[in-house]
């Protein structure tokens, strides 16, 4: 590269892969200018080496290959945020284009929707995290990455709105939320109506509710400025139904269930009880159950943890043999959760990821709550930003699962010897894993089409509509291996998302 140091030995493994050809990239990847795009235009396209032999500029082909490095590094270090930041910022080029192209390529992969290639990406959080490693080691970093911000969600059509990528609304806000706590709270606001440079106010409020999670409400009333506090969401709360009218079931439990000196077997014994007598249905009773559970552990997601290992029996035990009552029972589970941290975003996340996790409820369950079952209507479902989060987590978790089954099947596999049970079962195991994943995937997408059709043929919900499409776009090209098992269109299929499933085909 034209006017770089000379390569000492420790730089060898952020450089090796150019003698590598194998490892050059297999598309031409499209890149957003942002703070490197202002130097494009108030200097041209030649490179520039100053008196002291300082690239001032570097030439087109110089940052191809010096965005390609990037991407490179992000990619082999996706594991280490600290270790990616430094291996970084020790690039051996000597250039004034090198950090504004550096916060260009870090924004640009936390915006992006997907990957360019099949390589797996990895989460948002990590460029997220990121960004931020680089500005505590490079503090002139700081005002590019500001300055990238701005211009990723300012002006009269801003790059990042309501109408942007999910994802990528999503991956902002977590970074506006993170980057207002690592600067105690100081940010240029600007959400004028008339102001050129006004704010997307949608990403502002996405942006404060995700601070929610890791703050307080009163400090972003206390800290921030008046003008912002109309977007702040109001303060989390729980929303239990049964707190200003109980019922009898549900005193009883809030007598059973608790936190310390559990008696798991006593509200065995009043479950299976209540159930077999007819005085309740399975659904009707574990509503009740959740309830009185989610109460117990409110307080903190420590006490949640604990509550849920003290009575981690109940709800295997108590669930339906009959499946369709069983997907009552599971959607009796998805809603409780659901309706009673739907004010608390934070805890609605963690919340379902736990049980989820331990399989104390079905996946399919909870994506069919959140998008056809949900109190309040679609709208309020759309526009929170951690329930849309539980649903594209949902299948990624699976895969998860999935992934953890082949790795220690495989582990076995050259030490089993034929016929081993252990193996066996994991093989099971894994069958079931995959099976389940490519169900789950059908139901989503049943799902989305389902809600689709039950919203009234109006203008006003043509937003709602476009959010739905968007949502069956992102999991349709971020499961592609899993795109032949998809059922085929039906005549209930909009249109609209009949074209998004053919385009994504191609892919395949």
């Amino acid at each position: 590269m034209t006017g770089s140091a000379e390569y000492p030995f420790q730089y060898l493994e952020v450089v090796f892969w150019w003698v590598n050809n194998d490892a050059l990239p297999r598309c031409f990847p499209f890149r957003i200018p942002l703070t490197s795009g202002k130097r494009e235009e108030t200097e041209g396209d030649a490179a520039v080496v100053t008196e002291d032999g300082t690239l001032k500029r570097l030439s087109k082909h110089d940052s191809y290959i010096l965005d390609t490095l990037f991407d490179e590094i992000m990619t082999a270090f996706d594991k280490h945020v600290g270790e990616c930041a430094k291996q970084l910022l020790k690039i051996p080029v000597l250039s004034e284009d090198f950090l504004p192209r550096l916060v260009d390529s870090m924004f640009n992969r936390l915006v992006r929707p997907c990957p360019m290639d099949r390589i797996q990406e990895p989460p948002k959080l990590f460029f997220t995290r990121l960004i931020h490693s680089v500005m505590a080691l490079q503090s002139s970093a700081k005002p590019l990455i500001e300055d990238a911000f701005k211009l990723l969600i300012s002006g009269p059509k801003p790059l990042v709105d309501t109408s942007a990528d999910i994802r990528t609304q999503m991956a902002l806000a977590d970074f506006f939320a993170i980057h207002l706590i690592n600067t105690e709270y100081k940010w240029e606001f600007d959400v004028d109506p008339n102001s050129p440079t006004r704010q997307s106010p949608s990403v502002v409020s996405a942006g404060l509710a995700a601070l929610l999670r890791l703050s307080f409400h009163q400090n972003l009333l206390a800290h921030l400025p008046e003008s912002v506090h109309s977007l702040i969401p109001p303060e989390p709360r729980v929303n239990n139904k049964y707190a200003e009218d109980p019922t009898p079931l549900y005193t009883e439990m809030t007598q059973l269930v608790r936190v310390k000196d559990a008696d798991e077997s006593a509200v065995l014994d009043k479950l299976s009880g209540v159930i077999a007598t007819g005085s309740a249905t399975a659904a009707q009773a574990i509503e009740e159950f959740m309830y009185a559970l989610l109460q117990a552990g409110s307080r903190t997601p420590t006490h949640m943890t604990r509550v849920l290992e003290l009575h981690s029996q109940v709800l295997p035990l108590t669930r339906p043999a009959d499946p369709a009552e069983a997907q009552q029972y599971d959607l009796a589970i998805a809603g409780s959760v659901f309706e009673f941290f739907r004010y608390y975003p934070v805890r609605l996340a963690c919340t379902f990821g736990a049980l989820l996790d331990q399989e104390f409820v079905a996946a399919t369950a909870v994506a069919e709550y959140i998008l056809l079952k949900a109190e309040g209507g679609l709208r309020e479902v759309l526009s929170n930003h951690c329930a849309l989060e539980v649903l594209l987590e949902l299948i990624p978790r699976c895969r998860r699962k999935v992934e953890s089954l082949k790795a220690t099947v495989g582990s076995y596999d050259g030490s089993a010897q034929e016929g081993d049970a252990t193996v066996g079962d994991l093989k099971t195991r894994l069958e079931r894993a995959q099976q389940t994943m490519v169900q789950l995937f059908n139901s989503v997408v049943g799902d989305l089409i389902a809600a689709y059709n039950g919203l009234d043929v109006d203008e006003s919900f043509d937003d709602m509509r476009q959010c739905l499409v968007d949502l069956l776009l992102d999991i349709c090209r971020t499961n592609l291996d899993l795109l032949p098992a998809l059922q085929a269109p039906t005549s209930d299929t909009p249109p609209e998302m009949k074209a998004v499933m053919s385009n994504v085909e191609i892919l395949v």
